[in-house]
């Protein structure tokens, strides 16, 4: 197999050929050639014809062709080429690169097409009704998604819904380290069409290159089911998305995959530019989501140890250099119940009402070291350790904990007189 690299007045495209054994392969500026190449005008409707085979490439110039093919500086009507060689028509030159390994199939065309960013955006969905209605429920099929698998098995039918011509489904993860490509979960939009197998070069691609990835090819008289390309499809695309920040080591994509319509190449494309345009901004979404949830639980954790103040100080990206380990002078309080130990051999039979009541005591001394400043640094049983003076320097720490010790005695004390009252008996 062996794979054309384009350049156009020496830049190179973000577009490339796959070409396998055995087949001939027509270039040129219609829509109907596998190899199309339409952004160069002095290449004809009908250029040439290529066939691979293991050793080479061989290319035959058409009669219909305005303008000559040349190689090595050298003008040419039929010539094969091995790997590492180039032919220039008009302004592009078309190097050939042999492909030692691949998973697809042998007698497909593929062609990955450039996804622009700029015309994604102009881009009109022509069911703009049914996509909006399948986005409003995204938020709560997140919100709702207990686990991750119940998460990818939401998302997938999501895609199937929104994206009308698309048959297969896949949520992917890539290490970034090893490219082992994961299937975390797999959708046909029918039971007995089988499974998806996702194109492992094209995920790879996509997460390497971190952008959508679209790949197309010829359709086959062969069938093998082990490839994507030979499933019922003919057409793939790999979107990547961020992932939980917990999981910073791989990226997770969606791979879709679907058979286009008899409508014409150019109809086909714009149709599937608004499917890719529609499964990015739900990665983005997503993502989003993902991360918001994320940092709402991280700032729930946080609550429970650190002030209003070190939340904002950490802000809401949660800037964790501020909790690096350092020299500082910090005054501590230390608190715990007075006589604890006699009230639990005293209820010992009631040893679960006697925690609950020990949780409130320690709720109302980590509120007050909280309410002046301080961080909640550790519980042993019926005490609570607060101090003053890290992260944030401050000149009141000792008057801060003076503060919340007060406080504290404080509200026992109050809670002394009521006899109903969960903290009565206990005393610091």
């Amino acid at each position: 197999m062996f794979r054309i690299l384009v350049f156009f007045d020496g830049r190179q495209l973000d577009r490339q050929f796959l070409l396998g054994d055995g087949r001939e392969h027509t270039l040129g500026r219609e829509a109907d050639n596998s190899l199309g190449t339409e952004w160069d005008e002095r290449i004809s409707r009908h250029h040439a014809v290529l066939t691979a085979d293991a050793v080479g490439i061989h290319l035959r110039r058409l009669d219909s062709a305005a303008n000559p093919v040349f190689v090595d500086g050298e003008q040419v009507d039929e010539v094969t080429l091995s790997s590492g060689q180039s032919f220039v028509i008009g302004a592009s030159r078309f190097e050939l690169q042999q492909v030692t390994q691949s998973d697809s199939p042998r007698n497909n065309a593929v062609q990955q097409l450039p996804i622009d960013r700029k015309q994604l955006q102009q881009l009109r969905y022509e069911d703009a009704d049914k996509r909006i209605e399948v986005l409003a429920s995204l938020p709560a099929v997140i919100r709702e998604s207990g686990i991750e698998r119940d998460l990818h098995i939401r998302l997938a039918n999501l895609l199937l819904a929104g994206i009308q011509h698309a048959d297969g489904v896949a949520m992917v993860r890539v290490d970034q380290e090893t490219e082992r490509v994961s299937i975390l979960h797999q959708e046909r939009r029918y039971q007995t069409d089988g499974s998806l197998l996702p194109s492992t070069r094209l995920v790879q691609s996509a997460a390497r290159e971190g952008r959508t990835i679209l790949h197309l090819w010829d359709e086959s008289t062969e069938t093998d089911t082990a490839y994507t390309q030979d499933a019922g499809f003919n057409w793939a695309f790999c979107s990547p998305f961020s992932g939980p920040r917990s999981d910073e080591s791989s990226v997770n994509a969606f791979y879709v995959a679907g058979r286009s319509p008899a409508e014409g190449a150019k109809a086909n494309q714009k149709r599937i530019h608004a499917d890719v345009k529609f499964t990015e901004f739900i990665g983005e979404i997503v993502s989003s989501l993902q991360r918001q949830r994320d940092l709402e639980q991280q700032q729930t954790g946080l609550r429970q140890f650190f002030s209003p103040p070190v939340l904002e100080a950490l802000g809401q990206d949660l800037d964790t250099s501020l909790l690096e380990p350092r020299e500082c002078e910090v005054t501590v309080l230390f608190c715990d119940l007075r006589g604890f130990s006699q009230q639990a051999e005293e209820q010992a039979d009631n040893l679960t009402g006697l925690l609950e009541r020990v949780s409130l005591a320690l709720e109302v001394m980590t509120s007050q070291i909280l309410r002046f400043g301080g961080v909640t640094g550790d519980f042993q049983g019926d005490a609570a350790l607060g101090f003053w003076g890290w992260p944030i320097d401050s000149d009141e720490a000792a008057l801060n904990a003076c503060r919340a010790a007060l406080a504290i005695r404080e509200q026992f004390a109050k809670a002394q007189v009521d006899p109903d009252s969960p903290l009565a008996n206990f005393e610091t």
